[in-house]
């Protein structure tokens, strides 16, 4: 009891550290920098689902690519499953004398790397690791030598592996996590102005920013409120409608997470089947949302995203089940599978500006 007590005694003296935080309220500037701090945090919270969501895309992406594709034997000179058994000799070098000393026998070991892409969990403990720019290389061109299932490393036979982690570098690292930090310091910039209002008063200000902001509505209401379209266009803005189809999007997050290394076929042609409901479903609405829109469905960018990802998933269905071709690999229409999570963005108006502004960043980049 004793020993507890002393303890909980430490942990509470932990709090000691916060003490010189004291000094924040007696020095204006140190002030204003720690409730900038503070309203950073409610600005921050949009760019940290758009990251967490490009991380998650990227993570399912690398699953669908590279799982079950990074195991390697413990004897370097081994590269095949079935040839990694057995003993072998390892040498030790003295790195005082750079010598070799003598030979150490071990058994060989068909192992797992470190950091792999089996299940989305571990996928996004990668990718996060490589975003910190930690040796993310060497994960590149691990990925690149692979060749196929239960054989080890070669060099560049999966070159294309590449172009996927320097793409997630770029829009991940050099903007999203520069966009993150951009953000913070407009916060202090706008901090800043709430001292400087130049002249106006709180009132006028918000006119003038309400001026500034406003943009024009585009709507499209059918002229004979009997007719199918306006029915279908009034389901289709109700809130139970848009709140089923939100739950189906978070469903299919769901059902990407739950692929791993090892599943029975039972289990993946569920998946497959459950994926082909999901195609379905999203048919249904784009269906719906043709009859109440006619030809103005087709001058959303989103409506033309949303009729891109379908008709991936059905290619999918077809080239993995009815229609299999040599050369063509199905795998690369399963990529649509994480397109629909992107459907989420377009349901909250402060990520959507946030993923305007990197579409934009993007068409500066090749400046």
């Amino acid at each position: 009891m004793l020993q507890k007590g002393n303890i909980a005694l430490k942990v509470v003296r932990v709090f000691r550290v916060l003490r010189p935080l004291k000094v924040v309220q007696y020095v204006k500037k140190l002030k204003i920098i720690f409730l900038c701090m503070i309203y950073s945090f409610k600005v921050i919270g949009f760019i940290l689902i758009i990251a967490f969501l490009m991380l998650f895309i990227f993570a399912c992406i690398g699953v669908q690519l590279f799982e079950g594709k990074l195991y390697y034997c413990t004897d370097e000179t081994i590269k095949n499953k079935d040839m990694c058994k057995g003993d072998y000799s390892k040498y030790d070098t003295d790195s005082n004398k750079d010598i070799e000393m003598f030979p150490k026998v071990e058994s060989r070991s068909w192992e797992n790397s470190k950091f792999h892409f089996d299940n989305v969990l571990d996928a996004l403990v990668t990718l996060f690791v490589c975003s910190t720019e930690d040796n993310w290389p060497t994960m590149m061109y691990k990925t690149m030598g692979i060749p196929k299932e239960n054989t080890g490393h070669f060099l560049m036979n999966y070159s294309f592996a590449g172009i996927y982690f320097i793409v997630f570098m770029v829009i991940f690292t050099f903007l999203i996590i520069n966009i993150f930090v951009a953000l913070i310091i407009l916060t202090f910039q706008k901090q800043g102005e709430i001292e400087i209002q130049g002249g106006l008063d709180q009132n006028q200000h918000a006119c003038l920013e309400y001026v500034l902001n406003s943009k024009p509505c585009k709507s499209f209401m059918p002229l004979n409120e009997s007719s199918i379209s306006f029915r279908m266009l009034h389901f289709n803005k109700s809130h139970h409608f848009d709140n089923f189809m939100l739950a189906i999007t978070l469903i299919n997050m769901l059902l990407l997470m739950l692929r791993y290394k090892g599943m029975s076929h039972n289990y993946r042609d569920l998946l497959v089947k459950i994926n082909g409901g999901f195609t379905s479903l999203y048919l249904i609405e784009a269906l719906l949302k043709i009859i109440a829109y006619r030809v103005n469905y087709f001058k959303d960018f989103w409506n033309l995203f949303d009729i891109a990802v379908i008709l991936g998933g059905f290619l999918d269905i077809v080239f993995t089940f009815f229609f299999k071709i040599a050369w063509l690999d199905p795998t690369m229409f399963r990529l649509f599978r994480v397109a629909r999570l992107l459907k989420l963005l377009k349901r909250q108006t402060s990520v959507e500006v946030i993923l305007w502004t990197l579409l934009k960043s993007l068409k500066k980049l090749a400046y």
